[in-house]
């Protein structure tokens, strides 16, 4: 009975949590006071970066033990995102840090209230520490990627993973929008994506085009949008 009374208990708290104006303000107060190059960064880009690391940190502190590194889904996508917008690598880690440690914060503060123990608080804050270093391998790992294969290799490779995950179905919904925003995806356009041999890249424009028109022809659709993976 104890334990199914703390377990609420946790949940209540994180449900407060990613629900929290309050904490979001913070974390964006913090990030700027810690990390010199947020202080440029937009209100909206710093809230999404918050409530990303926050869905990274929920379904660890849920289940109880941490992601192995490599395993933490969207945290290429989140490391790379940054790089390509010219962030310093290690501003990326300072920010991530800054987050969790926020995260810890607010946890110790709330705690009591939702009736966890001071026990179960320290479990928590061990998980997120354990995150923290989760994400610092895989994001260390997309940077060495990212400095090693160049730019347009990873870019590539980007695309294709997100197209494989909408496929796949294994897309937060969040991610669905970035990917069509990034690719340039009307989120209403009928999508066709054609797996297709390894051709020339001069030879890639006029695949596409004539795809692009013979799929529009065939769909009936007044727009649509052909991705070859």
């Amino acid at each position: 009975m104890a334990a199914e009374t703390s377990f609420r208990g946790v949940v209540a708290l994180l449900d407060d949590l990613v629900s929290s104006e309050s904490f979001l303000r913070g974390s964006a107060h913090r990030l700027r006071a810690e990390v010199p190059a947020y202080r440029s960064v937009s209100d909206e880009s710093i809230t999404a970066c918050v409530e990303r690391i926050l869905r990274f940190a929920a379904p660890v502190l849920i289940r109880g033990s941490e992601p192995p590194s490599g395993e933490i889904v969207g945290a290429d996508h989140a490391t790379l995102e940054k790089l390509l917008q010219g962030a310093d690598f290690h501003d990326v880690m300072a920010g991530f840090r800054s987050v969790i440690t926020g995260i810890q914060h607010w946890i110790a503060d709330r705690a009591p209230a939702h009736g966890v123990a001071v026990g179960t608080v320290l479990e928590l804050s061990q998980l997120l520490w354990g995150l923290s270093d989760s994400f610092s391998n895989q994001a260390t790992e997309t940077y060495r990627r990212y400095v090693t294969l160049g730019q347009p290799k990873l870019e590539q490779q980007r695309r294709r993973r997100w197209v494989t995950g909408l496929l796949a179905g294994s897309l937060p919904v969040h991610d669905i929008w970035l990917g069509c925003a990034e690719f340039h995806i009307d989120h209403d356009a009928l999508v066709h994506v054609i797996c297709v041999a390894a051709v020339p890249q001069y030879a890639l424009e006029g695949i596409a085009t004539r795809l692009i028109d013979d799929c529009t022809a065939n769909a009936g659709a007044s727009e649509s949008v052909t991705m070859l993976v």
